[in-house]
């Protein structure tokens, strides 16, 4: 472009001295001509030539650089189109601007090049970051423009396909090839297509010139890739929420439903036309209090989550159980909808129920081993297995052959807990009969199991489950769970799950029934056993009966229980000992009258179990405050012989039924009782009048004693009154002494007989008024060993020897007849020898005036240490001071 420059401009310059030596030719002519005329000097001629050739050479240098300047603004502005031409939009004309066209069309030229490269940098912007691709074809398919990122994604450059048939490049891909031929043809097309891994929607527009002829295709090609992956990523998921098996549904931030899956309709059985537009209250089953459902939206509305166990409520009316998770979801306009999962609880669930069920069961045996709260604990864990249980109970069959309620829950009627049913009718008595488990959908509509009585609770029942308790092939009563608000409210699976606890629960309450048996009969043992002890330890009546009567009242399960003793020689029974009347028992009944008395005359048992009118008129009449219903009277025999009766009395019917036992067994345990009592009296009257005859023996014997006493007194007139003053002041001081009572016996006798050994001193020796020689001192000393030797065969007075053999010892050892020194003189004769030398000292005796009791216990103070214990002195002393202060 320069050298085109550089030529035009020098033909330029040429053109101009071409032009300059024709005008200096011309006007040279004329000034010569005119120098000719005007005949002007030769020297100004020339000047004036001179000066006309500059002139002429200023002009043509000074046009041609005025040529020259607008060549280059030309060829500025051509080289500028050029560069714009060839897609520089960055080429500016740089020439000033003014007024004159040229100015005027090269600031045209600028502006139009800055938009174009505005429209070039925002096409760029698109094309470099925007996944698309900006093509031009020419008429025969060939690529003449191609821009764009997603170029890169096909692994092409832009100047790559510049020249390439798009037709060639794309047969592999006919869809391509047959819209592109379209395009071309003239139609405008719009299309998706697939370049391998990657997605495209191709908008292509046909190019006309000038001529209005097509001169090719102009399009866009936007890579839609991650559009259509998030399309069939939203497909799939949409997909996956319709045919998902757990029911989910879709409600906005006012908890109105908005889309529901088909699971939704085959849990609950609402249509999406039905749920939708509803809210979820639809599915409420009424089991939860309104706080619950409050919680429940406070927390989703919060943001957070909400997960639960519910139990919901079906079209149909029916229940089920599932676990529901509601999440809170913002979609990118902010708006707040809230997803709900409800998957159906299975048999996962139901195991865990069971386990805890069952573990509940374990803890249960080990707080407490009495059935009624054991039961209660067990019948609370079944609870635990269905949430459908909204009450339940427990019967046991029995010694009446009835169903009796033990144990409850959710009832509040304290008469359910009371309530006995026959084996006829009802569904538990036909799960008991059949020994299979039940399922009722509706209790009401059968009448041979409804129930129709007074209990309002348990009329109100709709649906129950039942199995029975069976036990090594015995049923022991039967488990029943129950539903107030609902028909069919129980599933088949909830029946298999009950009846699986039940077999536990049965084998736990027959051992605890076991256990308790072998424990009555244990206590049974044990009473008697106890009135065994008792007839062999003590003959006391009265703490017999004490024994008896509180141990049949206990272990007989009765309220009241009494013995009236046989008088035979008044034929009457006498009231010994009772317990549990609220009137007075009869004291005296006379043989042959009013069922206790009856008994007295045939001596067999009499047992009446419930009570008819006239046998209730003569308990009434003995008992009026009592309304005994029930009466067992058994004849005491023992060796043929009558005592009398024990009579046992309850205000109920059957008092074996309080016991949960067999009448068999609980009347054998009233025989035995009877038998053992009939024993234990017939002993102890045996032993009362053995006593009775000991005593009169002992009585004899004792005034045998007082006989000799005072026969020894009458023979010895000395000591006159001496043995009974003597007896009292000893057995005083023994007892401040604290000897044992059963000693003081042996004592008396002793202090009676201390003397007895005069009775073989001579009356010349013995009532000698003087003084006794040595050989009768002897022989008078002799009285003690005399005592021993008289009364050594006697048997009984052998431990109160004592005091006759030793009472003349002294605590130096200067007594007689051993001379024993301090404890070993015994304690009786210690005793007795202070007591009886004091008796002499303060009476009269011949041979000295009685002293002052000052002088006496002034000579009984100086002996002790000597004749006397000091211990027993110190006593003595302390004895006959307060005795003296007394007086």
């Amino acid at each position: 472009m320069k050298n085109n420059l550089f030529r035009a401009r020098w033909k330029f310059l040429g053109f101009l001295a071409a032009i300059a030596l024709t005008l200096l030719s011309v006007m040279l002519y004329f000034r010569w001509q005119e120098a000719r005329t005007y005949h002007i000097p030769a020297q100004s001629f020339y000047s004036l030539i001179l000066l006309s050739l500059l002139l002429t050479l200023t002009g043509v240098l000074l046009v041609w650089w005025a040529g020259y300047a607008l060549f280059l603004r030309l060829a500025d502005l051509q080289h500028t189109i050029r560069r714009l031409a060839e897609g520089d939009l960055s080429a500016r004309t740089r020439l000033p601007y003014g007024f004159s066209p040229l100015s005027q069309l090269a600031r045209e030229l600028d502006e139009m090049a800055a938009r174009w490269q505005e429209t070039q940098s925002l096409l760029d912007l698109i094309a470099g970051h925007a996944p698309l691709v900006v093509f031009a074809l020419d008429r025969e398919g060939r690529f003449t423009f191609s821009r764009g990122k997603a170029l890169e994604k096909l692994g092409l450059k832009p100047d790559e396909v510049l020249g390439r048939s798009a037709l060639e490049m794309y047969a592999a891909y006919p869809a391509i090839v047959d819209n592109l031929q379209k395009a071309l043809a003239g139609e405008k097309r719009a299309y998706r297509s697939r370049l391998g891994d990657l997605v495209f929607y191709t908008l292509c527009f046909p190019l006309y010139d000038a001529k209005g002829e097509l001169a090719g295709v102009s399009g866009l090609a936007l890579d839609i890739s991650e559009l259509e992956q998030a399309r069939q990523q939203v497909a799939l998921q949409a997909m996956a929420l319709q045919e998902a098996s757990d029911a989910i549904f879709i409600t906005n931030s006012e908890g109105i439903i908005q889309w529901v899956n088909r699971a939704f309709t085959q849990l609950t059985g609402y249509t999406p036309e039905e749920a939708i537009g509803q809210t979820p209250r639809l599915l409420k089953s009424g089991l939860y209090p309104e706080a619950h459902y409050r919680n429940l939206w406070n927390t989703i509305r919060s943001g957070q989550p909400w997960q639960s166990d519910m139990i919901n409520r079906r079209k149909d009316g029916s229940l089920y159980e599932v676990l529901q998770v509601i999440t809170p979801v913002r979609d990118p306009e902010g708006n707040t909808w809230f997803l709900s999962i409800q998957r159906l609880v299975g048999e996962e669930r139901r195991r865990e129920r069971l386990n805890r069920a069952q573990a509940k069961l374990v803890e249960a045996t080990t707080q407490s081993l009495e059935l009624s709260p054991l039961m209660a604990r067990i019948l609370e864990a079944a609870m635990e297995l269905t949430p459908w249980a909204e009450k339940g109970s427990i019967l046991l069959l029995g010694p009446d052959q009835h169903l009796h309620i033990r144990a409850v829950h959710g009832y509040h009627d304290p008469r359910a807990l009371l309530s006995t049913f026959p084996l006829t009718s009802g569904y538990a008595a036909k799960a008991f009969r059949e020994q299979r488990p039940l399922l009722i959908p509706d209790v009401r509509a059968d009448a041979s199991i409804r129930y129709e009585g007074e209990i309002t609770e348990l009329a109100e029942i709709q649906s129950a489950i039942v199995v029975p308790l069976l036990a090594h092939g015995h049923s022991l009563g039967v488990l029943s769970l129950d539903n107030i608000s609902y028909k069919e409210a129980f599933t088949q699976a909830d029946l298999e799950l009950l009846s699986q606890f039940a077999s536990q629960a049965a084998l736990l309450i027959e051992n605890v029934q076991l256990i308790h048996q072998t424990r009555r009969r244990l206590q049974q043992l044990e009473v008697l056993h106890t009135i065994d002890r008792t007839i062999s330890s003590t003959f006391d009546i009265e703490l017999i009966m004490k024994t008896v009567i509180p141990a049949a009242r206990t272990y007989l399960g009765v309220e009241a229980a009494a013995i009236w003793l046989y008088q035979p020689a008044l034929l009457e029974l006498s009231f010994a000992f009772g317990e549990g009347f609220r009137s007075p028992a009869p004291k005296h009944i006379r043989a042959g009258r009013d069922l206790i008395g009856e008994v007295a005359i045939v001596q067999k048992a009499l047992r009446i179990y419930r009570c008819e009118a006239e046998e209730q008129q003569i308990l009434q009449r003995l008992f009026p405050l009592d309304e005994f219903r029930s009466v067992c009277i058994e004849p005491l025999l023992a060796h043929g012989t009558f005592q009398g009766v024990l009579a046992i009395f309850h205000r109920q019917p059957e008092p074996y039924l309080s016991q949960e036992i067999e009448e068999p067994e609980w009347r054998m345990f009233l025989e035995m009782l009877a038998a053992q009592t009939a024993i234990a009296l017939h002993n102890a009257l045996l032993f009362s009048e053995a006593q009775q005859a000991s005593a009169n023996l002992l009585l004899a014997y004792e005034t045998t004693l007082e006989g000799w006493a005072k026969a020894l007194e009458m023979r010895d007139a000395e000591t006159h009154g001496h043995t009974r003053r003597v007896l009292d002041l000893t057995l005083r001081l023994a007892q401040a002494l604290s000897v044992p009572a059963e000693e003081l016996t042996h004592i008396r006798r002793g202090v009676l007989l201390h003397d007895i050994g005069k009775f073989a001193i001579p009356d010349e020796i013995l009532r000698k008024p003087g003084p006794l020689t040595p050989q009768e001192w002897e022989m008078m000393r002799r009285h003690p060993q005399l005592a021993a030797e008289m009364l050594s065969e006697i048997e009984f007075l052998k431990p109160a020897l004592t005091i006759p053999l030793y009472h003349h010892e002294k605590w130096d050892g200067t007594g007689y007849p051993f001379g024993l020194k301090g404890e070993q003189i015994p304690l009786p004769a210690r005793i007795f020898a202070v007591v009886d030398v004091w008796d002499a000292l303060t009476n009269n005796r011949p041979y000295h005036q009685a002293l002052s009791q000052e002088e006496a216990l002034a000579y009984i103070r100086s002996q002790a240490g000597t004749h006397f214990d000091p211990r027993i002195v110190e006593v003595f002393l302390t004895l006959i001071e307060a005795e003296g202060s007394r007086r």
